[in-house]
């Protein structure tokens, strides 16, 4: 995928599966263990918001650390 149209795709996608966990909400409640993680095991809306959240905020430090190396001339972690 061209550099350029990585960031609204991932954007769209957030949006897409922040739609997908609202309708299954909305129709099941918040309760209900809407699916399976293949670590974690069956989670709730709410598990999964959190789940996402966290993983994004782990992936969003990796860019990071990524382009502060890239800015100093290394070439690898």
């Amino acid at each position: 995928m061209p550099a350029d149209q990585v960031l609204p795709a991932i954007r769209k996608n957030l949006d897409d599966m922040d739609e997908a966990i609202n309708a299954c909400e909305s129709k099941l409640g918040a309760k209900i263990k809407i699916a399976d993680h293949p670590i974690l095991g069956p989670l709730t809306v709410t598990q999964w918001r959190r789940f996402h959240r966290v993983h994004t905020s782990h992936h969003m430090k990796q860019i990071a650390a990524l382009r502060a190396q890239m800015k100093n001339g290394q070439s690898r972690p």
